[in-house]
C-alpha cells in the first residue's frame, strides 16, 4: 500500500499546478466574454480533476494500516 504514496503525491502536485498556472493568464486574457467563460469552465473541470486526485491520496492515506484492502 505503501507504494502508491509517491504518485499519489506527484499526481496531487502535478494537477494543482496545471490548475494554477493559466490563471495568471486567463486575467490578462484580451478575448470576447463568452470564449474567456469558455476557458475557465475548461479549467474549472480540470479543478474538478485535481479535486478527485487529492481524495484519492487522502483515502489511500486512511486505508495505509487497514489488513483488508479489498
Amino acid at each position: 500500500m505503501s507504494q502508491l504514496f509517491p504518485p499519489g503525491i506527484t499526481n496531487v502536485s502535478i494537477d494543482i499546478i496545471i490548475y494554477i498556472l493559466p490563471v495568471f493568464y486567463l486575467c490578462r486574457l484580451q478575448v470576447p466574454l463568452r470564449r474567456r467563460l469558455g476557458l475557465i469552465a475548461l479549467f474549472t473541470m480540470r479543478g474538478g480533476a485535481a479535486t478527485v486526485s487529492l481524495l484519492r491520496f487522502i483515502v489511500l492515506w486512511q486505508l495505509r494500516n487497514t489488513a483488508d484492502v479489498t
